[in-house]
């Protein structure tokens, strides 16, 4: 039986013949490449300064020493540590000719904060239950809601505050206008971390607030509260 298997599979394949006459199919048609999308004009929301790579990457040096700060104290913030941010900025990819500025604006952010009293408050030691960078997540429906909180600390009334460092560099006029109009922008987010803070501590209040390094700038507001522009809009 063994002998009989190994004979038909040493047996040759059927050979078939093509009719005359016969061609090979013609070619697929080749790949289409279509030009460049066209881009809106203007400025998108993406191409402001302030989102700019460069930009994101000082955010996160920036980000990175406040939460140093937090661990080894606030003074250091003052004392600039120029080659130490040149080696992380140039790590995040930015380029030479963006990187005088880029430490310069790192510089300039960290020195502010060292010396505003808002910032001195929260990095405040005498806060209870204090973290920065905290990374929390929680399921919903079926899906992982996450999110890390820039600072967050319980002050000596019992609140609750969750702050969120924006280093968004505003160089025209109406500051304020523009401090507002971030409170806007960032409320859902910031209404998030609250939603998953309050699920820990259901009874205790909570405040937000957005503190903006370049300007020493600073908006906040209790949980639920909305913004002045969406009340108008609303009425």
């Amino acid at each position: 039986a063994g002998e009989g298997a190994a004979r038909a599979a040493a047996a040759p394949a059927p050979l078939q013949r093509l009719v005359d006459g016969w061609q090979p199919p013609p070619p697929p048609a080749p790949v289409v490449a279509f030009g460049e999308a066209t881009r809106p004009e203007g400025p998108s929301e993406f191409e402001f300064q302030w989102v700019t790579t460069a930009a994101r990457h000082v955010g996160t040096v920036v980000h990175e020493e406040l939460e140093r700060a937090a661990s080894v104290g606030f003074a250091p913030l003052a004392a600039p540590r120029d080659p130490a941010w040149r080696r992380r900025l140039t790590e995040l990819g930015v380029g030479p000719a963006q990187l005088a500025d880029a430490v310069a604006r790192v510089r300039r952010a960290l020195e502010a904060t060292a010396a505003d009293a808002r910032g001195a408050w929260l990095f405040d030691a005498s806060h209870a239950v204090a973290a920065s960078e905290l990374a929390l997540s929680t399921l919903r429906g079926g899906r992982v809601s996450a999110a890390r909180i820039d600072r967050t600390f319980v002050d000596r009334d019992g609140v609750r505050w969750i702050v969120d460092f924006k280093t968004s560099l505003h160089e025209g006029t109406d500051l304020e206008a523009f401090l507002d109009q971030e409170r806007l922008r960032y409320s859902t987010q910031l209404e998030r971390y609250a939603a998953l803070l309050a699920a820990r501590e259901p009874q205790r209040p909570i405040r937000l607030g957005l503190y903006f390094p370049l300007h020493c700038g600073w908006r906040e507001w209790a949980r639920g509260e909305l913004p002045p522009a969406a009340v108008d809009a609303g009425r």
